[in-house]
């Protein structure tokens, strides 16, 4: 009997004595002094061994992922019958995960790792690393830690490994003006000797300027002319010229004529402004000007519909192009049949703004690495229209409209007078489409007696070119045979017109009919 008890005893004090390490941590601290002990598992700060209960037969170790980053780890002491496997009460071998769907973050997972030994759950997360010894000096607003690489990213001013360095102000160079005013200086007019501009809070730009003000009388006679050179800290459209009334309120019939030219080389403002772009003058270039390098979509090209809707700023001196440049990351899924949407995709960055000289209209993909299913996609483009630039580089703008869900309106303004095009929503859509119907049989005209509609919009795959057949009912006895037709392009506005039907006879009125399982096909897969 002495011998069962103390059997029973041993069986006790084994399964009381149980170590396992025992912690729990959120995300993984880059900070100085941070602790991540629990993130590899090692006895110390933050670490506890924990001698278990004789319930708690097992240690785990327990790491929670969302979208391939860990958001927590925890350590300790299981017991089979209430631990996170309530389908058994016995000890779990795993390791076990269980994952769920989100929208965004899209995928979060959690698993768990059993073991049976003392401290045997020292499991430990790979792949995420701390940067030097004062994290980038982020308290100040240094920098941060990419903590998937390792190193500091500094902010804008500073450099080094741990951004400790403050980069030196650059102190700009003098520029020389013609500096006169004929008032005083009596040959302004022909003046051509430059001297150092003032450094001073009245000049903190970078032109030189020349106006020439003309006071006009009652007869239209030119009594006076005043010429001045000088240094200036606005940039102007050459020979800008704006009438104004004198200071003088009792001159009522007398009239200011002021024009004013800038430009921004040494001694450039020799010249007298009379409201003509003449010698070496040249017209002023406006471009949308943005930058959006972490793709948030703040030049994003949908915001605007037409070149006037974003805002263009006047360019240096010597722009002659504006341009444009998208990158973005998308998957290379094309198998239709199982599409539910349009392919995964990420927006890298957008720039826009003004150029010397044009850049190559294309956009090259390229493999993000083997394996991964990705392409990255660089485009760019150039124009030399004011505000050209407010679109997608190397995509075309596309007409987007439908016909009314519903009985066919008596006017449908989608069929019969389509909006101007505009950008699409993002830059792979790549084509134009334009789908329509029900058109006759033979002839290249609607069938009498059928719903007519029209779908026009952008598209990142090829709709088709061409009518296919279908059977449809009509309030017309016997006419049943009937088309719909589509058309895909890629260029500008190529969707506003009709598709052809009968080889090369286009229609007059719209474009090809969709069926109601064609438009569902194109609503569901498009937008």
């Amino acid at each position: 009997m002495l011998q069962i008890l103390l059997i029973a005893a041993l069986a006790v004090s084994s399964c009381q004595g149980l170590v396992c390490k025992t912690c729990i941590q959120g995300q993984f601290s880059t900070l100085v002094g941070g602790n991540n002990n629990c993130y590899t598992g090692t006895t110390g700060t933050g670490v506890i061994e924990t001698t278990c209960t004789a319930a708690q037969t097992y240690c785990v170790s327990n790491f929670v992922i969302q979208d391939g980053l860990v958001l927590s780890a925890t350590r300790g002491c299981a017991d089979p019958t209430t631990d996170y496997d309530d389908t058994t009460t016995s000890t779990p071998t795993g390791p076990d995960c269980v994952t769920s769907s989100l929208v965004n973050p899209v995928d979060s997972t959690t698993c768990y790792y059993p073991c049976t030994a003392d401290n045997c759950n020292t499991l430990t997360t790979s792949g995420l690393s701390r940067c030097g010894t004062n994290d980038c000096n982020s308290a100040t607003g240094q920098g941060y830690c990419n903590f998937f690489t390792g190193s500091c990213v500094c902010n804008t001013g500073f450099s080094g490994t741990e951004c400790q360095t403050t980069a030196t102000a650059v102190t700009p160079a003098i520029l020389f003006c013609v500096q006169c005013n004929s008032i005083t200086d009596s040959d302004c007019a022909t003046a051509t000797t430059a001297n150092s501009c003032p450094s001073n809070v009245l000049f903190s730009g970078g032109y030189c300027q020349t106006s020439r003000t003309l006071t006009i009388d009652a007869a239209g006679s030119i009594v006076r002319t005043v010429i001045t050179r000088g240094c200036g800290n606005v940039q102007r459209t050459p020979d800008q010229c704006t009438f104004t009334s004198l200071l003088d309120s009792r001159f009522t019939n007398h009239h200011e004529y002021t024009c004013i030219s800038t430009c921004n080389t040494a001694g450039c403002n020799t010249g007298t402004p009379d409201g003509l772009i003449t010698g070496t003058e040249s017209k002023a270039m406006y471009c949308v000007v943005c930058s959006d390098p972490t793709g948030t979509g703040s030049c994003n090209s949908n915001a605007a519909t037409t070149a006037t809707s974003m805002t263009r700023t006047l360019c240096p001196v010597g722009t002659t192009h504006c341009f444009m440049n998208s990158t973005y990351l998308i998957a290379n899924r094309e198998d239709l049949s199982y599409m539910d949407a349009p392919p995964a995709y990420q927006l890298e960055s957008v720039y826009r703004g003004c150029a010397t000289a044009a850049v190559t209209k294309a956009c090259t993909s390229t493999i993000l690495s083997t394996g991964t299913g990705l392409n990255r996609v660089v485009c760019q483009e150039s124009c030399q229209t004011e505000g050209c630039n407010y679109r997608w580089p190397a995509r075309p703008i596309c007409t987007q409209c439908s016909t009314p869900a519903g009985t066919t309106p008596q006017y449908d303004s989608c069929l019969e007078h389509p909006p101007m095009a505009t950008p699409c929503s993002s830059p792979f859509l790549d084509r134009c489409f334009n789908a329509a119907g029900y058109f006759h049989a033979t002839r290249p005209v609607f069938a009498s007696g059928y719903d007519r509609g029209v779908i026009r919009g952008c598209s990142w795959y090829d709709v088709g070119n061409g009518c296919s057949q279908t059977s449809r009912g009509s309030t017309i006895a016997g006419a049943t045979a009937v088309r719909q037709c589509n058309v895909t392009c890629t260029t500008d506005s190529c969707n506003q017109g009709l598709p052809l039907l009968s080889g090369s006879v286009r229609l007059q009125s719209v474009s090809a009919l969709l069926v109601p399982s064609m438009l569902g096909f194109i609503y569901q897969y498009l937008y």
